[in-house]
């Protein structure tokens, strides 16, 4: 889990991120990505993983904690200041290793923080 002031939490940010963000795809996981309007806050970065992802809970942390651990090692190529990142997981994400997920995400990672 990332510090507190680096977690996108609050309802409104994530809709204003679904509403306005740019989408970035890929066969396990849908990138939301905006600049954030008070543009001196820490990069902000939210996780969700519904259960159209599995019935299961178990199943579900596991991928979101396998997420987590993947975009640990991106967060120093991703801009510090002004951004808001939702990662919405997929079924896909279920069967894929920490390393699938890593090749998926570094090309969205790399498009995030070229749009600095």
């Amino acid at each position: 889990m990332l510090p507190k002031e680096w977690r996108l939490m609050a309802a409104p940010e994530f809709a204003v991120v679904y509403r306005r963000g740019r989408r970035l795809s890929s066969p396990s996981a849908t990138i939301f990505c905006l600049r954030s309007p008070e543009r001196s806050q820490h990069t902000k970065v939210a996780v969700v993983t519904s259960t159209k992802v599995s019935k299961l809970a178990v199943k579900r942390n596991l991928v979101r904690r396998r997420t987590w651990a993947v975009l640990r090692q991106f967060l120093p190529l991703l801009p510090t200041n002004g951004w808001f990142v939702v990662v919405v997981l997929k079924a896909s994400a279920v069967n894929k290793s920490m390393a699938e997920l890593a090749t998926e995400f570094s090309p969205l990672t790399a498009c995030v923080s070229s749009r600095t």
